[in-house]
Order: C-alpha cells, then structure tokens, then sequence
C-alpha cells in the first residue's frame, strides 16, 4: 500500500490541478484571475510547493 503522507497528498492534488487547468486550456494567469489569485499561488500549488 502507499504511504499516505502529506507530501504525497500535495504532490497528487498539484497534478490534478495542473491537469485540469491543461486539460480547460488555460494558463496560470487566466486561472488565477478566475480564483482571484495570485499566478505565484497557482504556480506554487501545481508545484506542490503550497497546498493552502
């Protein structure tokens, strides 16, 4: 079985959000205008840098 650990967590959910942005053809700076973020946050998130 995996380890389920936080790291793991982040990694899983920064793929997923990357892909679908891909998937929807857009860029970071169009998703973060849309979530009203930051285009760093969007970065940091699909990097698995920040999950928050």
């Amino acid at each position: 079985m995996d380890d389920i650990s936080s790291d793991n967590i982040k990694k899983i959910l920064g793929s997923v959000f990357q892909e679908y942005r891909l998937k929807n053809d857009l860029t970071q700076e169009k998703l973060a205008e849309r979530l009203s973020k930051s285009v760093k946050t969007i970065s940091q998130i699909e990097t698995r840098q920040r999950w928050n």
